[in-house]
């Protein structure tokens, strides 16, 4: 008797495309709701054999239940990976506009502005181009010093740009993800994401910062610490993802442990 509600529920595990726990908890739930329904029906006075297959006639085909929650987690995983990217996307802009802000920094209070705009060996600026940097910088009096000048104005600019943008995707993405309806994100890949994140981020600090060092070997005023502030900033956002891998791996241990 029981075997109709067995077979049932074996055929939608193995039309069910979601993953783990989320295949489980959705089996555990059909489960519960055909007991529930075949226990009223032969209350009622049904046969159970009969209200075993009532039961499963209300509830509907196998196929047709897993169709629904495959679809349904097919959306909530694009809706995921969504996310996921349009948070990557606010925090590299954010990390750009940051080290720019730390170049900043450092060209203002001890380097000056070679330290991240000078011009690499070899650079030759052509009349045109030296009045077009004088006339954006008249006071610099010849043209490697405005040109150094322009492309500092350049430097700051674009990456005060990039953090305001950051800023701006990632509080409107905030502002989204609590309007919108809890739960609706399906399947969680968080540390995934958070693993692929710390990848991303230690690679490309581990392509800037030997720019740096080979920029700075070449000439010491050739521009070199831009390199180095946003490698470095790239290197600190890294550790702070690996920092919460580590966080969210002790936190699954623990629930591991205590189930």
């Amino acid at each position: 008797m029981g075997d109709l509600i067995a077979r049932y529920l074996d055929d939608l595990r193995s039309e069910l495309r979601v993953v783990g726990r989320e295949r489980e908890r959705i089996v555990a739930e059909a489960a519960d709701h055909l007991r529930e329904a075949t226990r009223a029906l032969v209350a009622a006075g049904l046969p159970e054999p009969e209200a075993q297959v009532v039961a499963i006639d209300r509830f509907g085909a196998a196929r047709d239940l897993a169709d629904r929650f495959n679809r349904a987690s097919l959306r909530a995983t694009l809706a995921g990976l969504g996310d996921y990217l349009v948070t990557f996307v606010g925090v590299g802009l954010l990390t750009i506009g940051l080290s720019g802000l730390l170049g900043w920094g450092l060209s203002s209070s001890i380097f000056g502005k070679d330290f991240v705009s000078g011009n690499p060996p070899g650079t030759t600026i052509s009349p045109a181009r030296c009045a077009d940097y004088l006339g954006f910088h008249p006071e610099a009096g010849d043209c490697y010093s405005a040109a150094v000048a322009h492309h500092y104005d350049e430097f700051v600019g674009y990456h005060l740009d990039a953090l305001a943008l950051g800023v701006i995707v990632l509080l409107a993405h905030l502002t989204w993800r609590r309007y919108r309806r809890r739960g609706a994100q399906g399947p969680r890949a968080h540390h995934a994401y958070v693993a692929l994140a710390t990848g991303s981020f230690a690679l490309a600090a581990s392509v800037l910062l030997p720019l740096d060092i080979w920029q700075t070997a070449r000439n010491t005023s050739s521009g070199g610490g831009a390199f180095l502030v946003e490698g470095t900033m790239a290197l600190v956002v890294s550790a702070a993802y690996a920092s919460r891998s580590r966080a969210g791996a002790m936190r699954r241990e623990l629930r591991r442990t205590d189930a």
